[in-house]
């Protein structure tokens, strides 16, 4: 019975498997282990000074962390926004006149939204620069300024933040549109954008800037008349060695000098100037003490200022053209003053006969012939020394200066007289134009202060023709006598430009 039951086949007992993941779940203790030595490692940075390791970890690795640095982020911009609004004297909130915009630079707003929103800043320069381009701020690609973009982009945030204090750059930009002849529609949907203010405005702003843009001649009009109550207009100027440079006290061996040797001193020899835009009146070391002084340093009265005008057109479009409308072509007359950079108010006006000045001011005298060729002999040491190989090495005299060289190397000043919208082909429409540019004529009562009035020939020919009209008037005012034409072709002077210019540069 044993034996058959030991030979019966037996069921082999069942095995339960257990089942169990990969790996093991960490307890909790040590999930707050783990946490606790990741964030002992930014502690750690933190007691170091190591502030920029301790929050890159935290921003890579928590979510927590990343919500906190832009909920503090948030904060900071609008605190900073806040704080520069309230700034009465940044770039941004100035208002557009005339002043504030010669004055603007973009570097201006650069430095107001740096000092007072400095992530913000540090973000957009993050924006478009790279770490080797970032203190210069020039693009990488064709070396251009990034300044104003980066200006632009702030004044157009922070217009739409508050468009009521922020529209400085958005005047300007409304005006440069105006000047480019943009419709209503551009100025919509720029306006949209924020990029500049209503049609509308820009017309206001414009008109705001007429006002007070021929400010600067008004000033000199006024000390002029000042002087002239005073009876200190006319006076000599007191002008030390105000003479030309005498160039016949250099000897024929001082023209050609090696290039060892230094330059010559004397007035006649002196370096040639700098550049208008790198002009410094102290950088002169070659000059010695007895140089001519200059005539404006020691002149007390106002350099005076002369007024040009010229014809000028426009063509007027009608949208829905009829027998009634039709295109139009205004003629008008554009006018500007420009201040003298040699002083002429202390010079006498009265006229003199021919027969009363000496026979000598005529004919050129034996010190104007030994000056003439000491010039020639300086010009043709110039071409000899530039077109000769051999004397290549060899100093000559590149600029002879004259008593007025400091004022004559100065841009003139031109202040602009706006659009005059009479028709200068008429004599009415002249005489008109004579009127509106005799405001800028100083007087004294009935004595008025002559300007010289330049003009292309044409121009002149319409002076004069106005004068004809007005020659029975009771005053010099109403008989247009404040202002003496003068011709001034500037017409030949732009082809005889456009001519060099294609003979030198047409081929390239």
């Amino acid at each position: 019975m044993d034996y058959k039951r030991r030979l019966t086949p037996v069921k082999t007992p069942r095995k339960t498997k257990i089942f169990r993941p990969v790996g093991s779940t960490p307890s909790k203790f040590r999930i707050q282990d783990v946490k606790a030595k990741n964030v002992g490692y930014a502690c750690r940075c933190i007691e170091h000074y190591e502030y920029k390791k301790a929050f890159t970890f935290l921003y890579n690795n928590y979510a927590g962390a990343r919500r906190a640095v832009e909920h503090l982020v948030k904060k900071e911009v609008r605190k900073g926004v806040r704080n520069l609004l309230d700034y009465k004297e940044g770039s941004l909130l100035k208002k557009c006149n005339l002043e504030n915009i010669k004055n603007f630079r973009w570097t201006a707003i650069l430095a107001d939204v740096a000092k007072y929103i400095p992530i913000l800043y540090a973000a957009l320069i993050a924006t478009v620069t790279s770490p080797s381009n970032e203190k210069d701020l020039r693009s990488r690609i064709r070396n251009k300024a990034l300044a104003p973009g980066i200006g632009l982009a702030v004044a157009v945030l922070l217009h739409l933040y508050s468009p009521m204090k922020v529209k400085f750059v958005q005047g300007l930009n409304s005006i440069e549109l105006w000047r480019c002849g943009a419709q209503r529609k551009a100025f919509l949907h720029m306006n949209q954008l924020g990029l500049c203010t209503s049609k509308n405005t820009a017309l206001r702003l414009i008109s705001q800037l007429r006002v007070h843009s021929d400010e600067d001649l008004m000033s000199l009009k006024r000390v002029i008349e000042h002087q002239m109550e005073t009876g200190t207009l006319g006076l000599p100027v007191c002008v030390e060695d105000a003479t030309d440079t005498d160039i016949s006290e250099l000897s024929s061996e001082e023209f050609v000098q090696s290039s060892g040797t230094e330059a010559p001193t004397s007035s006649g020899s002196l370096p040639e100037l700098p550049a208008m835009d790198d002009f410094d009146d102290s950088v002169s070391e070659n000059v010695e003490p007895d140089t001519i002084e200059s005539a404006s340093d020691s002149a007390p009265h106002s350099p005076g200022y002369c007024i040009t005008w010229d014809n000028v057109g426009k063509m007027i479009k009608a949208c829905h053209q009829s027998t009634e409308r039709q295109n139009k072509m205004m003629l008008w007359a554009l006018a500007y003053g420009a201040v003298n950079r040699i002083p002429t108010t202390h010079l006498s006006d009265s006229c003199v006969k021919a027969a009363d000045i000496p026979l000598q001011k005529f004919l050129p005298m034996e010190e104007d012939i030994t000056e003439i060729k000491k010039r020639m002999e300086i010009i043709v040491a110039r071409i000899i020394q530039k077109n000769m190989p051999y004397f290549h090495s060899c100093t000559v005299v590149s600029h002879i200066r004259h008593s007025f060289w400091r004022e004559s190397s100065k841009k003139s000043k031109v202040i602009n007289l706006g659009v005059c919208q009479e028709n200068p082909s008429t004599t009415t429409g002249t005489i008109k134009i004579m009127e509106q540019l005799h405001e800028y004529v100083p007087r004294q009562g009935d004595d008025l202060f002559q300007l010289v009035c330049f003009g292309d020939g044409l121009s002149c020919e319409r002076h004069n023709d106005a004068h004809m009209a007005r020659s029975n008037g009771e005053s010099r005012l109403s008989k247009l006598q404040g202002l003496q034409p003068q011709v001034q072709e500037f017409h030949k002077r732009m082809l005889h430009m456009q001519i060099c210019k294609k003979g030198c540069w047409g081929n390239l």
